[in-house]
Order: structure tokens, then C-alpha cells, then sequence
């Protein structure tokens, strides 16, 4: 579950945030100490194709990183490459960089290399 941070009520907002001001939800931002955010109107132009292929290599990606996260033959291997490793800090974050690096083009699949 997701942790609640409560902030005090905004008594007043000084500057400009937008241009359209309709979609504004306030929240605290733990690292840029920030507190609200914005949303955003959706996209008027559609996806480019190099968008869309970027969407389908990250959906690709994370289906493999999860798909490898529930095979009992490679958990053991994976979990000593995680634990020699400092820069990412879960399993399946760090297998999804690994899918992501691993990622063939030609074929849309990780190859994972064991």
C-alpha cells in the first residue's frame, strides 16, 4: 500500500503554474521537496512510430523481467548477479535493465544472455 503523506491545506499560490489551471492536484514530493504537481491535458498529435516502438520495447522488457522473475531454474544465478551488483536497488528492476540492454530489434524479444 502506498504511503500518505498529509499536507497542510494551501491558504494561497503565488506564480504561475500553467496556462490552464483546471488540472492542478497538490501533493508532496518527497525528493524535490515540492508540493503539488500538475496534470496535464492529454496530447493533441498522435504517437510517432518511434514512440510506439519504444512503448512496445518497454512492454516487452517488463513482461520478460516478470516472466523470469517466476522461473525457479534461473532465480538462483539472477539473485547472485543482483547481489554483485550496486546500482540497482530490487530484483525486477535490475532484471528489466538487464531485459532492456538484452533487447533484440529484429526480433522484438529479450535474448537474455545466462
Amino acid at each position: 500500500m502506498a504511503l500518505t503523506h498529509y499536507i497542510d491545506v494551501v491558504q494561497c499560490l503565488h506564480g504561475k503554474i500553467s496556462k490552464k489551471h483546471g488540472k492542478t492536484i497538490f501533493c508532496k514530493r518527497k525528493a524535490s521537496g515540492r508540493c503539488y504537481t500538475q496534470l496535464r491535458e492529454g496530447r493533441s498529435t498522435a504517437p510517432s512510430a518511434d514512440e510506439l516502438a519504444q512503448r512496445n520495447k518497454f512492454k516487452v522488457c517488463v513482461q520478460a523481467a516478470a516472466t523470469r522473475l517466476q522461473d525457479p531454474t534461473k532465480m538462483s544465478g539472477d539473485i547472485a548477479k543482483f547481489k554483485a551488483q550496486e546500482k540497482y536497488t530490487t530484483l525486477r528492476g535490475y532484471l528489466a535493465a538487464r531485459a532492456f540492454r538484452n533487447y533484440d530489434d529484429s526480433t522484438q524479444t529479450v535474448v537474455w544472455d545466462d
